[in-house]
Parts: structure tokens; sequence; C-alpha cells
């Protein structure tokens, strides 16, 4: 596949390492704060030995796309779902509650982000 294609399509493609078959979903950002927004915030990490490092999507940003996501998918799929609720648990006390708030607003996603952090509290046994 030509390396111009995934820009030019907005498709996502997958780097898969042949040594430490750590795989690597890449998504070709899209306009506004839920594309170019968040590849702004995004955090450069090495992982890969003798390569430069990548970016890679915070907590926040992360929650977000799934929630869009889900809503495209009419919001029927278990698996974003279940990522959103991990993700708001793993991260619930460093996360950049501002941010979440008010992109989850601006693109009609509160509900969903409430719902989720209801979700991801701990039930006490």
């Amino acid at each position: 596949m030509s390396q111009r294609r995934p820009r030019r399509t907005r498709r996502s493609f997958n780097v898969i390492d042949n040594r430490s078959f750590i795989k690597i979903d890449v998504f070709v950002p899209a306009s506004g704060s839920l594309g170019t927004g968040q590849h702004a915030r995004a955090q450069m990490l090495d992982v890969f030995p003798g390569v430069s490092p990548l970016p890679f999507l915070g907590p926040e940003d992360i929650v977000l796309q799934k929630l869009s996501w889900f809503r495209l998918g009419g919001e029927v799929s278990e698996r974003q779902w279940r990522d959103v609720v991990s993700v708001l648990r793993i991260a619930a006390r460093d996360l950049d509650d501002a941010y979440l708030d008010a992109v989850a607003e601006e693109h009609d996603l509160m509900a969903l982000l409430v719902r989720a952090r209801g979700a991801a509290v701990w039930k006490a046994v």
C-alpha cells in the first residue's frame, strides 16, 4: 500500500515490528479537536530501538476517540465501550477533566462520557 493512500483516504493501518511482534494501530487524524487537535497533544514515546520517537494519544484523547467511534457504530461495540471504561479507570487520577469535558461537549459526547465515568467507578464488595 502506498504511504500516501492512508492520508488521502483517512484510513487506518498497522505497523508491526517483526522482532518484538509489537503491533501499533496508526490513524490519520481528521480535522478538528477529534483529529488534528489530538495530534497536537500527542506524547512522543520511544517504542523501537533505533527508531525516532512516535506520537501516541494521551488517555483523554483515547477516551474521546473511542466514544466517537462507539457513537458512529450505533453504540453497540462492547470492545469500544470496555476500552473507554478501562482507560477511565486506569488513568482516573491523571486525566485532564476540563479538556475531556470541553471536547466531549463540543462533539455531543458528554452523555456518553458521563455514563462511562459511572461505569468506571469500582464497586465496593
